[in-house]
């Protein structure tokens, strides 16, 4: 079998302990209904992402997902290892991985989430789920974009202590309101990468309006509310509060006004 990186790997045709080193792999197995034994941390938090709580059942955390321990790995007896976006820190473990078990890269930086989707099912031997899976986010897209306004523009935002940031056109959120029908604001794609622009300052918060702002960007693992109770209402309030916060700061200018759509949930 042949990674994303072009390497032949010898992986169970039925693995039973698997261990994802991204959150990409993660959900990729939980989503194809595959039990892990390992998994790594949120990013800047101790334990795994707190969205995943319920599907954990066994799994115990290996590490930070920057740095995963080969020795807690290696206590797991893995029959394999799934890793992928690896940046050159991580890419240099791989050895080491290696000689613990089979590992199979599901994809490298840039890729989309249905490539890593895809290649995480080639890997776990579950392609045909995968298939199904993936049509039948289709068809659910397709029947809440029948739902929604026709080529309203979103921008999506994630406060920060020193201001908003606006998601990238390639983020993951950014491709899940596309597939919605809905666009980005024209000024917002030369935005590169899958993260996000540089933070927006007061002389250039107009580059955030949108017919529908998404405002609710903020990382669960720093937040005790989202943190015991994930979901789109907990995360929508820190990131008012969030808001709130750099309003307070920036009082000395005026804070545009959200739209009239601006109420509207796309989760």
């Amino acid at each position: 079998m042949v990674d994303s990186t072009g390497a032949e790997v010898e992986v169970p045709l039925n693995p039973q302990r698997v261990v994802a080193l991204s959150e990409r792999d993660m959900d990729a197995a939980f989503a194809l209904g595959v039990p892990l034994v390992g998994v790594v941390n949120g990013r800047g938090a101790q334990t795994p992402p707190a969205y995943l709580q319920s599907y954990l059942g066994d799994a115990v955390s290996v590490g930070a997902f920057s740095e995963p321990s080969p020795e807690a790995i290696l206590n797991l007896n893995p029959d394999l290892i799934l890793i992928g976006g690896m940046f050159p820190e991580l890419e240099a473990m791989l050895p080491s991985f290696r000689e613990i078990a089979p590992v199979f890269v599901t994809f490298n930086s840039g890729d989309d989430w249905r490539l890593a989707f895809q290649n995480a099912a080639y890997g776990l031997n579950r392609t045909a789920e995968a298939e199904a899976w993936l049509a039948d986010y289709d068809a659910r897209a397709a029947d809440l974009a029948g739902k929604l306004p026709a080529g309203d523009e979103v921008t999506i935002v994630r406060f920060n202590p020193d201001g908003p940031v606006i998601m990238a056109p390639a983020s993951f959120a950014s491709t899940i309101v596309t597939s919605l029908g809905l666009t980005r604001p024209e000024g917002q794609m030369s935005i590169e990468g899958q993260g996000h622009g540089d933070t927006v300052s007061l002389e250039a918060i107009s580059a955030i309006d949108a017919g529908m702002p998404r405002w609710p960007i903020r990382s669960m693992a720093r937040c005790r509310r989202c943190r015991t109770t994930p979901s789109p209402s907990s995360t929508a309030r820190c990131g008012r509060r969030s808001a709130a916060r750099w309003r307070r700061r920036s009082s000395s200018t005026t804070w545009p006004r959200r739209s009239e759509h601006s109420s509207q949930s796309l989760t």
